[in-house]
């Protein structure tokens, strides 16, 4: 990957004050791991698999994987806290895992081997996704509290800092090696980015409060489609698509928030509606053929 020293690109400038909503059709499909209180659906693959965490009844939290109408638990040795933040067409899973000591890490689980994947020194490492390559994009902190972007390639770590940012944050990769994240402007608020070939451009709803939380996930795939979520004027978090600059929102009916959290290469989407009651569901967003 070239060197990641570069100015902010402003690839995403928009003149819409407002924006257009995806069709629903008929392609929503609810995702709830059974029994659970809370589903989130993360990422998927062109398989078609779906991972994501769900929380039980004795409030624990736990990663899944949903292939074929089948849901498969995962949970990483000894850890208190498992999520499933990505999976490729290789069904490699990326995983962050809590110990009990409270200390955050990665781990990649391919044919049922955990192989932890933390950045050297670091504090904290998570939020994770895979490519097809066996690449990755994620996040550390270090001891100063600071959170900073990385790429994994090959055994070796790459830092992601978007200039002049008091934060940055790498969600997503693609096989294209685009990487997509957060990044906190010295004003305090929460910008998406993506990056390619070492140039940065910052990624902005119209008409947001802000364009992703701090903690949360967006996804993209090798067409550039760009998934996420953004706060909005009445406070509730919104779903966003964009393609070639056009930006496109999407709220479940009914749903007090909805967010986009992957999307594969054929468009399909997955994410989390939270109901009227406070309960989360994880979705599949199919594109129609």
């Amino acid at each position: 990957m070239k060197s990641l020293a570069s100015t902010l690109v402003f690839l995403f400038a928009m003149t819409l004050i407002g924006l257009p909503s995806i069709a629903l059709g008929q392609s929503l499909t609810t995702i709830d791991f059974p029994g659970a209180l809370d589903t989130l659906a993360l990422d998927i693959n062109e398989r078609g698999d779906i991972v994501g965490r769900y929380i039980n009844a004795d409030k624990k939290t736990h990663a899944f994987l949903l292939s074929k109408g089948v849901f498969t638990t995962i949970d990483f040795p000894g850890a208190i806290v498992t999520t499933a933040n990505g999976i490729n067409s290789r069904r490699d899973i990326v995983d962050r895992y809590v110990n009990p000591d409270s200390t955050s890490h990665v781990a990649v689980l391919s044919r049922g081997v955990f192989t932890t994947i933390d950045f050297p020194g670091a504090a904290f490492t998570g939020g994770a996704r895979i490519n097809n390559r066996g690449e990755l994009a994620g996040v550390y902190t270090l001891a100063d509290g600071k959170r900073h972007g990385f790429l994994f390639d090959d055994g070796n770590f790459t830092t992601i800092d978007v200039p002049g940012a008091i934060a940055t944050q790498a969600f997503a990769i693609n096989d294209r090696e685009d990487i997509l994240g957060h990044y906190l402007s010295p004003d305090g608020k929460s910008h998406g980015f993506l990056l390619h070939k070492g140039d940065f451009a910052s990624i902005d709803v119209p008409g947001a409060v802000e364009t992703g939380a701090i903690n949360g996930i967006i996804g993209v795939n090798p067409r550039r489609e760009i998934v996420g979520y953004y706060t909005g004027a009445d406070g509730r978090h919104h779903a966003y698509h964009v393609y070639r600059g056009h930006y496109t929102s999407f709220d479940v009916p009914g749903a007090t928030d909805t967010c986009f959290f992957g999307i594969n290469a054929e468009g399909d989407i997955v994410g989390q509606y939270q109901d009227s009651s406070g309960r989360q569901h994880g979705f599949l967003l199919k594109r129609d053929e």
